[in-house]
């Protein structure tokens, strides 16, 4: 999908991952209902303080891969 296409259909998607300290690898999978086919990944997070999380993803559905970067804050 280009990265300039909106994305409107639904997608289920689940995530199951361990905890190894501070980092924590997870594996996805789900379903895109709009084109009625499987999407899976792979991805990472890691607590960089106490409050700032880091992650990268990887995601291939049928027609596209994304690889995306996040930062997250806890309150």
């Amino acid at each position: 999908m280009p990265v300039s296409a909106a994305r409107t259909a639904p997608l289920l998607m689940a995530q199951g991952g361990y905890s190894l300290g501070r980092v924590l690898p997870y594996l996805t999978a789900g379903f895109d209902l709009a084109q009625d086919a499987p999407v899976y990944g792979a991805g990472i997070d890691v607590a960089l303080t106490r409050q700032l999380l880091g992650g990268l993803a990887y995601t291939k559905a049928d027609d596209a891969e994304r690889i995306e970067a996040r930062l997250g804050w806890r309150f």
